[in-house]
């Protein structure tokens, strides 16, 4: 389950995951939220219902702004964007 902690480590396990399983994009999203407790859900929750036409890559993106230091997240977009 996802608290809050260890976003990025979360984020690349859940793609990996959902590529395997073959899940389409609406219900990797789901699947997401799904395995969000505490703070992380109540987030989702809020962040969910505030965002146009909300994604997985667009998830994964904020959860890492969210849930990690601003430095960490620019490697990890950077790193994003060369993939």
């Amino acid at each position: 389950m996802f608290v809050g902690i260890g976003p990025l480590g979360r984020i690349t396990r859940a793609k990996i995951f959902f590529k395997v399983q073959n899940i389409s994009q609406t219900k990797d999203f789901l699947l997401a939220h799904n395995n969000m407790e505490g703070n992380a859900s109540h987030w989702f929750k809020f962040w969910s219902q505030t965002t146009k036409n909300p994604s997985w890559e667009e998830l994964s993106m904020v959860l890492s702004r969210r849930f990690v230091g601003k430095r960490q997240f620019e490697h990890f977009k950077a790193k994003k964007l060369r993939s």
